[in-house]
């Protein structure tokens, strides 16, 4: 991405100085036009009827609007695990050249439209759960709730052209006593098992604290927005998976190095509108490190083509690290309507073919969220290199 990372350059996002007022700066109005629904549906009416992107089947008949998406993925699961702050965007998807070959006028023919689903318990998705009022600001520019319907259809017909693969019953007659084997085959003997449970019991603890915290924050910062708070630990499994896939690469390191090595064990959204972003990002970094938490991470991922938001991690006054993302309603919707198909890019087992469809349909999805104003001045920071 643009930004680049370099020391000291934290206090761009917890700077207490003035920035200036961000709405209306940097074509504000012409984003505005852009997203008009007006401008949106001619542009779609290009598109020859059947094609994915197209408001028509093939007979002409206009398709039936989607569900909405607060609606329809209440259920899937969002695990907090977007792009790692200290590696998003630094490498190119081997994905990304069947994306832009998919991508093509001759290869998009009968072929559904990308990404699959991050569908995983409902336990562990933040999200949608919260008994509170919504915000006005929730449901995004005009543009985006135009483009919306459009998006959530083309997801659905990838998983009907894609359907997810039945997984075989996991096999665990055999297992020591005491030790976990995860739907997917992960293992953890009964010592790893032990060490993960008590590492997971300390995130437990620490969790109401940095929760109070975050709350505070929520209160001082003018719109700012807890989204998915009652998710914000990570499920057992899904934490336990991610260990024993650690360990699986990585066999010569203690368990207790992997455990204390998961960020996001701990994980908060905090959702900011988009024209007052990037002040509530600087407002928001203030009030944390007023209560005595450290910067530890930030990754401006604003100038990627897969993934907007800004990722951080903090360190508590006690050491315990844990994650906040700072995102728009539109990008935080996208990133729940595109978990899906993360989930399946990361899968080794997602057929190649499938791949190039999954990271074009994140793309399509990212254009449409409007980019908040002066946001490239939040810069990248890693206290590895301070």
């Amino acid at each position: 991405m643009g930004a680049k990372d370099g020391p000291g350059k934290h206090d761009d996002l917890t700077s207490s100085e003035e920035q200036g007022d961000v709405p209306g700066q940097n074509g504000s109005s012409d984003r505005a036009k852009a997203d008009s629904p007006t401008r949106l549906t001619q542009r779609l009416k290009r598109f020859p009827d059947g094609h994915p992107s197209s408001p028509n089947n093939e007979d002409g008949s206009p398709r039936p609007p989607v569900g909405n998406l607060r609606d329809s993925e209440s259920a899937a699961e969002n695990d907090g695990d977007e792009p790692d702050p200290e590696s998003a965007g630094d490498e190119p998807h081997p994905a990304d050249g069947a994306a832009d070959r998919a991508s093509r006028p001759e290869n998009t023919k009968g072929q559904p439209e990308q990404p699959e689903d991050r569908a995983e318990p409902a336990e562990d998705q933040p999200g949608h759960a919260e008994n509170r009022p919504e915000h006005a600001d929730d449901r995004g520019s005009e543009g985006w709730r135009a483009a919306l319907p459009r998006l959530q259809a083309l997801w659905e017909r990838h998983k009907e052209r894609w359907p997810a693969e039945q997984r075989t019953p996991v096999d665990r007659s055999t297992d020591e006593p005491g030790s976990w084997r995860g739907d997917a085959g992960h293992y953890l003997n009964f010592e790893e098992n032990l060490v993960t449970e008590h590492a997971l019991d300390r995130v437990h603890k620490a969790e109401p604290e940095v929760t109070r915290t975050m709350k505070a924050v929520e209160s001082d910062v003018p719109g700012a927005r807890l989204a998915g708070l009652d998710y914000c630990l990570k499920g057992e499994d899904r934490f336990k998976e991610k260990i024993a896939g650690s360990l699986a690469l990585k066999p010569e390191r203690a368990v207790g190095k992997e455990t204390d090595a998961i960020p996001d064990a701990l994980r908060y959204t905090c959702q900011l509108s988009t024209e007052n972003y990037v002040d509530g990002c600087r407002a928001a970094g203030r009030q944390l490190q007023g209560h005595g938490y450290q910067l530890v991470v930030s990754r401006n991922s604003w100038e990627s083509l897969d993934y907007k938001g800004i990722n951080t991690r903090w360190r508590t006054t006690e050491g315990r690290v844990f994650e906040v993302q700072f995102h728009t309603p539109e990008s935080f919707e996208a990133k729940q309507l595109t978990h899906g198909a993360y989930e399946r890019l990361r899968n080794p087992l997602t057929d190649k073919s499938e791949m190039g469809e999954l990271r074009q349909f994140q793309r399509q999805v990212t254009a449409q969220i409007p980019v908040p104003d002066l946001v490239s001045d939040i810069r990248n920071f890693s206290e590895k290199d301070g």
